[in-house]
């Protein structure tokens, strides 16, 4: 009976595993590759809507987070929101959730289909897709602790500016651009990448040392992405 059910979760050990040693991890095989996905996209979720919860309980956060989104809002709604934004509370949790759970879903498959490029480049036999996906969302549980780190330090010094990100040095409400794209550059988001790369290039069977580069890269492509994604949706808003 216990073995039965070591054998049925034992999938959900690669979460920690891919923290120990993400290149060692990569070799080995993929067990229940969706229900890996589903597991990280409800991490993820999770982690997200938890934070949005803590957030809308403090005033100052709130007027902050209106503040700094005012560049990628319409004059309609930037009025909306001071006339009175709605907290998560006041809004129907299965719509929050199921809008959150499908952004966090298309975030992973879209970082999968970057890290199957890199496998697909480096490694001789060519996986499927969700099969590499599955392998670099196991970082996502480091993804949502820094999520909630993140989102804790913020909510207990009521300013978003702390926390384990890039941004900390920048005032939101005054550079709301550049607070957007240093505070993704958060500590153990970028570990999350590293890990998934690591692994990717174990499961190619390359040399660690790729891992590294490849890394690099994906950590550059995300950051240089999200500005890009950032200065359209403040460009059309206007």
């Amino acid at each position: 009976m216990t073995n039965t059910m070591q054998s049925k979760y034992s999938w959900m050990k690669g979460f920690i595993s891919i923290v120990k040693n993400p290149h060692e991890f990569g070799m080995s095989a993929i067990e229940e590759p969706y229900k890996v996905l589903v597991a990280a996209s409800l991490l993820e979720t999770i982690a997200s809507i938890s934070i949005a919860y803590l957030h809308r309980l403090n005033p100052v956060l709130i007027r902050q987070n209106i503040a700094m989104m005012s560049p990628w809002m319409s004059k309609k709604q930037l009025v909306g929101s001071e006339n009175g934004m709605p907290s998560v509370g006041e809004l129907d949790f299965s719509q929050v959730l199921l809008s959150t759970l499908f952004t966090s879903f298309v975030g992973i498959l879209a970082f999968g289909a970057l890290l199957t490029l890199f496998h697909w480049l480096l490694g001789k036999q060519k996986k499927p897709l969700y099969e590499i996906t599955a392998l670099g969302a196991y970082a996502s549980g480091c993804y949502a602790l820094g999520t909630l780190i993140n989102g804790f330090f913020q909510f207990l010094f009521s300013d978003l500016r702390f926390g384990i990100h890039a941004g900390i040095a920048i005032i939101p409400t005054d550079h709301p651009f550049f607070f957007a794209v240093l505070s993704r550059v958060n500590f153990l988001w970028i570990m999350s990448y590293i890990f998934a790369s690591y692994a990717i290039v174990g499961n190619a069977y390359v040399e660690k040392v790729f891992g590294r580069y490849v890394s690099a890269i994906v950590i550059s492509i995300i950051i240089c992405w999200f500005s890009l994604f950032s200065s359209i949706g403040s460009y059309i808003s206007r």
